[in-house]
């Protein structure tokens, strides 16, 4: 999104900012004064972007995470996802991994 934005990011960057908030993350790069409005169009064109790349390239499980839900599933723990994430990235991942049985059923979607 910042390419379409005439700003190369370099690795850097992208490092010294990743898990950040998308408005921390664009006042770091695009100046402390860039408009809320600014921030909100380009972080959401982000977000869009990345749930279509989830969504047509997939994401994969870390090694040893499924057998780790399976296990906590059949050992009866309660499960759940915390990020800071929104929540349609959240959904999108689970939907890719196909994982959302793992969690609780009456709050996967709902958002308790």
């Amino acid at each position: 999104m910042l390419a379409q934005e005439g700003f190369t990011l370099t690795y850097e960057e992208f490092a010294a900012t990743f898990g950040q908030r998308n408005d921390a993350i664009l006042r770091h790069l695009l100046g402390a004064d860039l408009p809320a409005e600014e921030i909100d169009r380009i972080g959401e064109a982000k977000e869009v972007a990345y749930r279509e790349l989830v969504r047509t390239q997939g994401v994969e499980l870390l090694p040893g995470i499924a057998l780790w839900l399976e296990r906590l599933q059949q050992a009866g723990w309660l499960q759940a996802v915390a990020s800071s994430a929104p929540r349609a990235n959240i959904d999108v991942v689970i939907d890719a991994l196909q994982i959302g049985s793992f969690f609780c059923g009456n709050c996967f979607r709902r958002g308790c």
